[in-house]
């Protein structure tokens, strides 16, 4: 049985001291997460999760189950594989949306009290994404939602805790573990540290000599070996390479796998790995990353595995050796046999609660791994045979049923089904072979249809309907599957339908492709067409028409590549024209018109650039006009007034709209 108990060192006296004097950019002293009755000799095992986003992107996160997979995976062979350490390389989620955070949270909660787990932030973890349609995006910084979800004293509760940088987040952190022999610390850094974040990493690695470091960050190794420019090339050069007892940097956020050896200042080799698959089927179909530590030998057989699919990638990139001993990847296979658990493993939290348990038979999980919330309700139950699982069902904390699926051969199969907290349904579909096919339904919590998406082989292909809460029907449109060489996209193809909640149609879209490429209409709430308009991949082209309520026309423009051409009209309500108004690179510029409901020209205003500049002309019903001087789009200089005959009867003086001056007429 594994656990965690903390170590005090007197030789860590000094290093107290310090640690308190430096304050809340140091952090508190180290404690470490020691390996109880398990020889300093026997092999464990990091996992490293790569980027998990897309597990959560889908509506009500439909691939929640994958990420789901992944940790009650990491959590039931804890005790055979003797798994120490889950690392999470950021982007846990696609939106930085509260209901992602908090279903992330969820998914790694299986770890609670199991296994500790530390992860750093990805781009996507504090970037919110808003998307009215599809490829329209809006990206404030959200970081704070993503401390409120995973906050400081997520960690700080751990006895591996070391500190936290300026006390903000857990995005730059350090912790204590000691694994076999060897005492480790580890260091989280966000998504493109800043220079004060790195030198805060360098102050904190100075300080701990005697610790073997790993570093986990976001974007740092790229998928073709090298260091990412000029990102990961900055943390190397401002960080890493100065240290000698720097060993590992474990990286996602590119395209793919990639690893490579680099030497320090002080000669020593540093391991460099970055792990993502989202860019694969199913967003990266459950892969992760296995390191099983041999201490005795001194390597690091690196796997990569989904428990979704139960399958290894075995080729080069996915699977390798770190031979510590020649500072080398190599590609033998090795793998030193040990004596798996026979019995039923319990383990208690710290207030002598079950928090989970584990039945073997011949060192192969077998009967039921049960998870459990603080206080030993239910949390998880997932069924094994010969090591393979054969059904999981989870469950909210107040006891209502939250996931429900099936496995053959160890491969999610059959109906799945997720639930609200209420008991209520809240999506159900099919899968063969670890993938989902057929139509998927979701649902609101008061029962009524949410979403209507057919998959073929977990792509989503075909008629796609959006309801909402009342039922009535929101979206109406076709996907069609684009592969290319990374991954597969479904794209809307065809006529995109969106509906008013009364019923009435609100916008009618052509896309190709996933682009916006033809006409597109849009309506009000009481039917009436609001406005024409015409896409070419994605930009509008063409003339853009608006109307009124009694269906004339509003205005007219025409936009090439969303700069308007000129000139621009807008008419009366009851039709006559109201303005023309010509443009250059989207700003006003030259003379623009505006008309009386009878036709009569009532203003000639001049812009240049966008501002009113030189002389603008009024004329009034009688005949007179007035001379109006602008500079930078104000009022300046003398104003003249002038009867219908051309008499001149009034000069004001203005400096930036102000009346300085009424000069009389002789």
């Amino acid at each position: 049985m594994q656990s965690f108990i903390i170590l005090v060192r007197p030789t860590l006296f000094f290093l107290l001291l310090v640690t308190l004097f430096l304050g809340s950019l140091i952090g508190p002293s180290p404690v470490f997460s020691k390996q109880k009755n398990i020889s300093r000799q026997t092999p464990f095992t990091i996992v490293l999760l790569p980027d998990t986003q897309y597990y959560n992107e889908l509506v009500d996160g439909s691939r929640r189950h994958i990420f789901d997979i992944q940790t009650q995976w990491i959590a039931s062979h804890v005790n055979d594989l003797n798994i120490v350490l889950t690392l999470h390389v950021g982007d846990i989620v696609e939106y930085s949306t509260e209901k992602q955070l908090k279903n992330a949270k969820e998914s790694l909660g299986y770890l609670d009290e199991v296994v500790p787990y530390i992860v750093t932030i990805g781009n996507h973890d504090i970037l919110w994404t808003n998307f009215p349609r599809p490829h329209r995006s809006n990206r404030p910084n959200n970081r704070k939602l993503f401390h409120k979800i995973f906050p400081p004293s997520l960690y700080k509760k751990m006895p591996s805790f070391g500190g936290i940088f300026k006390n903000e987040g857990i995005e730059n952190s350090f912790h204590f573990f000691e694994f076999g022999e060897t005492q480790y610390m580890i260091i989280t850094l966000e998504h493109r540290p800043n220079d004060e974040i790195l030198a805060w990493a360098n102050q904190i690695t100075a300080q701990y000599p005697d610790k073997q470091v790993i570093v986990l960050t976001h974007e740092y190794v790229e998928t073709n070996d090298t260091l990412v420019t000029p990102y990961g090339e900055n943390v190397w050069e401002k960080f890493v390479k100065k240290h000698s007892n720097i060993k590992f940097v474990f990286s996602g956020h590119v395209k793919g796998p990639g690893k490579l050896i680099s030497k320090g200042n002080n000669g020593n080799s540093v391991f460099q790995i970055g792990s993502n698959y989202q860019f694969g089927e199913n967003g990266g179909n459950g892969f992760l990353r296995l390191l099983k530590f041999y201490p005795k030998e001194q390597k690091i057989m690196v796997k990569t595995f989904s428990p979704l699919l139960n399958e290894y990638k075995t080729d080069r990139v996915n699977q390798f050796l770190i031979d510590l001993k020649n500072n080398i990847f190599s590609y033998e296979i090795f793998d030193r046999k040990t004596k798996g658990p026979q019995d039923r493993i319990l383990k208690r939290d710290k207030n002598g609660k079950l928090s989970s348990m584990w039945s073997y038979k011949d060192g192969k999980l077998e009967g039921e791994t049960k998870l459990f919330y603080p206080g030993e309700s239910i949390k998880a139950t997932i069924d094994y045979s010969n090591g393979l699982p054969i059904k999981t069902s989870t469950y909210h904390p107040n006891g209502q049923l939250n996931f429900a699926g099936s496995f053959l051969n160890g491969i999610l199969e059959g109906d799945a089904k997720r639930f609200y907290d209420t008991g209520d349904l809240m999506h159900k579909g099919f899968y063969a072979k670890g993938q989902l096919n057929g139509l998927r339904r979701t649902f609101y919590p008061n029962g009524n249809r949410k979403e209507e998406k057919y998959f073929k082989n977990n792509h989503a292909e075909g008629p796609v309907k959006n309801y909402y809460e009342s039922g009535n029907l929101k979206e109406d449109f076709i996907l069609k599957t684009e592969c290319k060489i990374e991954w597969c996209l479904g794209k809307i193809d065809g006529l995109w339908k969106e509906y008013h909640e009364n019923g009435k149609l609100k916008s009618n879209i052509t896309y190709v492709m996933g682009y916006e490429h033809g006409p597109a209409e849009f309506y009000s709430a009481k039917g009436f067409l609001e406005m024409e308009r015409t896409y070419y991949r994605n930009k509008t082209n063409g003339l853009v028409k608006n109307y009124y309520s009694n269906l004339n026309i509003r205005s007219i423009q025409n936009v090439k590549s969303k700069i308007i051409k000129s000139p621009a009209i807008l008419f009366y309500e009851e039709g006559g024209i109201k303005n023309i108004f010509y443009y250059k690179d989207n700003k006003l510029h030259g003379s623009s018109y505006n008309f009386d409901p009878q036709g009569r020209l009532i203003v000639e205003w001049n812009y240049i650039n966008g501002k009113r500049e030189g002389i603008s002309k009024k004329f009034n019903a009688s005949g007179g006009k007035a001379t109006l001087p602008y500079s930078n789009d104000k009022l300046n200089g003398l104003a003249k007034q002038f009867d219908p005959n051309g008499k001149l009867i009034s000069i004001n003086r203005f400096k930036n709209d102000i009346l300085q001056e009424v000069i009389p007429i002789k």
